[in-house]
């Protein structure tokens, strides 16, 4: 029993830390960054300097307008790490993104 509780605490403070995590996940990708001119949105020229991948951008660009606003970034950063497309990121989709997050990582720029 007493594993079985473990497992089930460990579940839900895992579940739980990724959910508050997960509005927070776009400032560790920091969309401020990528908006070099600070007009709310990242435009193709702006992402090319940072990270050279139109298709990535045209899929993020949900609405077409050929830019992407901040909640675009946030939530085309957060589907590429739900490998799984479940909605919600596991242990291994957040440690990957954890990764990319860091030091040395592609979203530290």
């Amino acid at each position: 029993m007493t594993n079985k509780l473990h497992t089930m605490l460990g579940g839900i403070a895992l579940a739980t830390a990724m959910a508050a995590s997960a509005p927070a996940f776009a400032e560790v990708g920091d969309f401020g960054v990528w908006d070099k001119d600070n007009s709310g949105v990242v435009t193709m020229g702006e992402w090319d300097t940072g990270f050279d991948n139109d298709a990535l951008f045209t899929s993020w660009d949900s609405d077409k307008d050929g830019m992407l606003s901040n909640n675009e970034y946030g939530q085309g950063l957060y589907d590429a790490y739900d490998a799984d497309d479940s909605g919600d990121w596991n242990e291994t989709e957040y440690n990957a993104f954890s990764d990319d997050a860091g030091d040395g990582g592609w979203l530290d720029i």
